[in-house]
């Protein structure tokens, strides 16, 4: 995993600092949490959310990430089993095994997009797909800015009655993503991103708006992951329960192709 140190031109992008305000959501909670005041720049946020993950050299030294688990309504009734696989420095899938629906996998071949299914056309639930799980985890472990046009700080939000830093990514190519910051942890809490499905008739694309929620974060060989996901969509939530995290583990190069 890369470090955001040093990531090139992109850092040219940052806000240098931003006096924060109140952004508006329409996901807010009542305050339970003091509102930040004063200026903080973005780098300052990304710094600070690599050493909550556990560090810059660890991170560095997660060279496989592999985590695993059960996703549905609720734990006990589970639609089917997860896996999100992560090998250095740019392959990852995002598997899905719908209990007798088949099963469903997305990622990227040393940077390279692949999709695959089997046995039938369930590929989503209540909205939440593979591919934005997918996103959303190597997201969330990805600690360099290359591949961004840029990365700003859009203000202040509530969730769940916690202020949050507001951070905008514009890729290079694709649609941009917000990602919350936890003003006290600096954990990313929060994702906001675009969901686009192809349309089977030939017609447009439909494209909704996704929230993917990271909780219950717990140690794993010094570095702190989530122990539960939430994706949510105008379709409904879609739980995803983690059971187990190990890195540094064998990955067969097999997996992405």
């Amino acid at each position: 995993m890369m470090g955001f140190r040093g990531a090139g031109p992109a850092r040219a992008f940052f806000l240098a600092y931003f006096v924060v305000g109140m952004l508006a959501a329409g996901r807010c909670a009542a305050q339970s949490s003091p509102k930040p005041t004063g200026a903080i720049s973005v780098q300052q946020i990304l710094d600070k959310n690599l050493a909550a993950m556990g560090g810059l050299e660890k991170l560095r030294a997660a060279k496989t990430l592999e985590v695993g688990g059960v996703f549905g309504l609720n734990e006990s009734r589970p639609s089917g089993d997860f896996r999100f696989i992560y090998k250095a420095p740019a392959s990852d899938l995002f598997r899905l095994d719908y209990v007798s629906h088949g099963q469903t996998m997305t990622g990227l071949n040393n940077g390279k997009f692949f999709t695959k299914r089997s046995g039938g056309n369930s590929f989503a639930m209540n909205g939440i797909t593979d591919g934005v799980m997918e996103e959303s985890w190597r997201h969330l472990i990805e600690t360099s800015i290359e591949g961004y046009l840029s990365v700003t700080l859009s203000g202040l939000a509530q969730l769940h009655g916690k202020w949050a830093y507001a951070v905008r990514f514009v890729p290079l190519k694709g649609d941009s993503h917000l990602r919350y910051y936890d003003c006290e942890t600096f954990l990313v809490t929060q994702m906001e991103m675009a969901q686009r499905l192809k349309a089977t008739d030939g017609g447009a694309d439909h494209a909704y708006k996704v929230y993917v929620e990271f909780e219950d974060y717990r140690p794993t060989d010094d570095l702190r992951f989530p122990r539960l996901v939430t994706g949510e969509s105008e379709r409904g939530s879609l739980n995803f329960y983690v059971r187990s995290v190990r890195t540094n583990v064998p990955v067969d190069d097999g997996l992405f192709q």
